[in-house]
């Protein structure tokens, strides 16, 4: 028997396995003047302990996108571990549901304004309340909503039972845009997420319907994804294509750029053992990464928010006592407290000397409340903050 043949397939294997399993940072996506974000469900990570974290870390700085919306994070440790692996980003881990929502971000091209949960009492829409995460990438504002809905049913939507699993996505899907319609009207607002369903569902039958026949104000922008081969879908084992993004109509000038795309990153081409390998080390969701070609000051940010940093609230979120810092102490100055639906609860006055102020949330519910910094009843800044308990 000649032992030399069986040798030389050995070597061969072991060589092409170390060049595929390292090849995961031939990864790429993001590109220098372009803002990229990307949704993907990393599977109770991590899934396959420092192995999922190490692989993780490669792919997020391979793809150099600036931010990942992760879904299905449940660990902390591990967490900060993945961003202890990615030096110049940071991130934020909503650990109060398991598994969680969280955001990594590239510190050099984002500038972080504010991250809170909404919907938090909605636990039958929303098992896991939606991550936003509010932003300026090169001065552009930008609203990010990261959502994991409700999984599983049976492809039929029961309107008459609140805990059918198709009338909570449907019920979902409509709170968020009825959130977006009250509170980031004229706003370029990107919704992603695992969001556990089909795009190409019947009407009667699709739980996105009501977002789809609203074309003038909503784009899937993966739609063409989802109508598409099965080999670009996000859940590669059903198939199934459940991963989306979609965006509001600011957003849909930038989005018909040539340089704008989306599409689903098959990581497991990337891996000696495919897909079965993906799987076994990270997770069974692709990532689905959006990129836009900016059209500058296209969408202006309210002249608020061009003036925010003469206020500043720390801790934000809070659970009680909050430190107000004005940045501009050359006259005496108010502050004024209100709810979301404009109902005033507090006002608050600082004179020339002072520079900053403590305020105690007391007993108000949790929620998004608006702080204003006024000099002679002018309106000089706005800071959104959120109270938990």
């Amino acid at each position: 028997m000649n032992m030399r043949k069986p040798l030389l397939a050995l070597l061969l294997f072991i060589g092409n396995f170390s060049l595929f399993s390292q090849s995961l940072d031939n990864l790429s996506f993001g590109e220098e003047n372009t803002f990229e974000v990307a949704t993907w469900n990393l599977e109770f990570f991590p899934k396959n302990g420092q192995t999922t974290i190490d692989s993780a870390a490669m792919v997020i700085k391979s793809l150099d996108i600036d931010v990942f919306a992760l879904q299905e994070i449940n660990d902390v440790a591990a967490f900060q571990s993945l961003l202890n692996n990615l030096p110049g980003w940071d991130g934020f881990f909503a650990s109060n549901t398991s598994p969680g929502l969280a955001y990594v971000y590239d510190t050099s091209e984002i500038e972080v304004i504010i991250i809170y949960q909404i919907y938090q009492s909605f636990q039958r829409e929303f098992p896991r309340p939606p991550l936003v995460m509010e932003l300026l990438f090169k001065g552009e504002h930008f609203v990010i909503i990261n959502n994991h809905f409700k999984c599983c049913g049976n492809g039929v939507i029961n309107h008459n039972d609140p805990w059918d699993e198709e009338k909570r996505r449907f019920d979902a899907s409509n709170l968020l845009t009825q959130l977006i319609g009250v509170n980031y009207s004229n706003n370029r607002v990107i919704v992603l997420g695992d969001l556990n369903d089909v795009l190409t569902d019947n009407a009667v039958n699709n739980v996105f319907q009501d977002l789809l026949d609203d074309p003038t104000n909503y784009l899937f922008a993966d739609m063409g994804i989802a109508q598409g081969s099965s080999s670009q879908w996000s859940f590669p084992s059903w198939p199934s294509h459940l991963d989306h993004i979609f965006m509001t109509s600011e957003l849909f000038p930038e989005f018909g750029n040539d340089s704008s795309e989306i599409k689903t990153i098959r990581v497991s081409d990337f891996l000696a053992g495919g897909l079965s390998e993906y799987d076994a080390t990270m997770t069974d969701h692709y990532p689905v990464a959006l990129k836009i070609q900016i059209n500058p000051n296209s969408v202006g940010i309210d002249a608020s928010r061009t003036k925010k940093r003469l206020l500043s609230v720390y801790p934000n979120p809070t659970a009680g006592s909050t430190r107000i810092r004005v940045h501009s102490s050359d006259q005496a100055a108010s502050i004024k407290i209100f709810t979301l639906t404009g109902q005033l609860i507090d006002q608050l006055y600082i004179t020339r000397s002072q520079s900053s102020i403590t305020w105690e949330s007391g007993v108000l519910p949790e929620g998004i409340y608006y702080f204003q910094l006024l000099h002679h009843e002018e309106i000089k800044a706005v800071e959104k903050v959120v109270i938990f308990r």
